[in-house]
């Protein structure tokens, strides 16, 4: 499944041998009255992609997942994990000054 959401929040967790996975709270929602939140876990190599793309409150983003259920003492938990994401805001432009190449015929100091 694909979904468009606004993050709201990215937590990070370690587990096992200095593991790390990360759960990005979504609102899915635009302009309705009632907020409709969805919490989609990534771990694993899908969690690299959380970091390569320095995601942050406020961000919209595109997120691929599944959702998977188990069963533990006649108990189903359910969980969303994502397997994709790409950041839909435009990146911004720097004010830095563009670095000038130096010209091989240029007269040097030195």
């Amino acid at each position: 499944m694909e979904l468009t959401a606004t993050i709201k929040k990215v937590s990070r967790e370690t587990y096992g041998d200095n593991k790390t996975k990360y759960t990005i709270v979504l609102d899915t929602t635009e302009k309705q009255e009632y907020p409709k939140i969805l919490a989609i876990t990534f771990a694993g190599k899908s969690a690299e992609k959380v970091v390569e793309h320095s995601l942050i409150s406020g961000t919209k983003v595109k997120i691929a997942y599944d959702v998977e259920s188990r069963e533990y003492n006649g108990k189903y938990y359910t969980e969303a994990r994502g397997y994709k994401i790409e950041s839909l805001n435009a990146s911004q432009p720097t004010n830095a000054a563009p670095k000038q190449r130096l010209d091989a015929n240029a007269d040097l100091p030195f």
